[in-house]
């Protein structure tokens, strides 16, 4: 199976498929937008380069329907395809 995608959403499916519910949280902060992950923070940096990054990687991942979101939150769950995809790749490990 091939889906072109950044590094950057490869790295955030990785983190995702990890969590025991395969979902990201996306949380607004006064620092800017925290993406938790498997219990990780991933933007360390909290800085506008950093949230756009990450935004850009999500919203990949959601253009390609390897991830779906709660309609009531901003969580995003792996769909099957994003696991079927996820396994896919090379040096996956789950």
């Amino acid at each position: 199976m091939h889906i072109d995608l950044s590094d950057s959403a490869i790295a955030l499916l990785k983190e995702a498929i990890l969590d025991p519910h395969g979902n990201i949280l996306k949380a607004l902060t006064f620092g800017g937008s925290g993406f938790t992950v498997n219990g990780k923070d991933l933007n360390v940096e909290h800085t506008s380069r950093s949230t756009a990054a990450l935004e850009a990687a999500l919203h990949e991942l959601w253009n390609k329907n390897l991830v779906s979101r709660n309609q009531t939150a901003d969580i995003y769950t792996v769909t099957q395809l994003g696991y079927d995809y996820a396994d896919s790749l090379p040096n996956q490990s789950n």
